[in-house]
């Protein structure tokens, strides 16, 4: 995906989260529910988008319906054959994605 643009994670549908509990991502509310998951990818910060269309085709960003943006710096990971999201530091108050 180039740089700059509105992107989900996934293929045929956007990628999904569904929380039992409301959470905190980089400091912000994020309320119990179910969320599609879109991203801005740059060189050095990504944006990450939680939308209230939980549920949409992946190449039809739901425009209008961000429950909440945050940024988050990318690191280099381990190569896998496909997309991947890990919980590698969890605990009971806090977790990294």
């Amino acid at each position: 995906m180039p740089f700059g643009r509105i992107w989900t994670p996934s293929a045929d549908s956007a990628a999904q989260i569904t929380l039992s509990d409301d959470i905190e991502v980089n400091g912000q509310r994020l309320a119990a529910g179910s969320y599609a998951i879109w991203t801005i990818p740059g060189d050095r910060e990504w944006t990450v988008i939680f939308s209230d269309v939980a549920h949409v085709f992946h190449l039809l960003y739901p425009d209008g319906h961000d429950v909440l943006r945050v940024q988050a710096t990318p690191q280099l990971g381990e190569h896998v054959e496909t997309l991947t999201f890990a919980l590698p530091l969890a605990d009971a108050d806090s977790a990294r994605l």
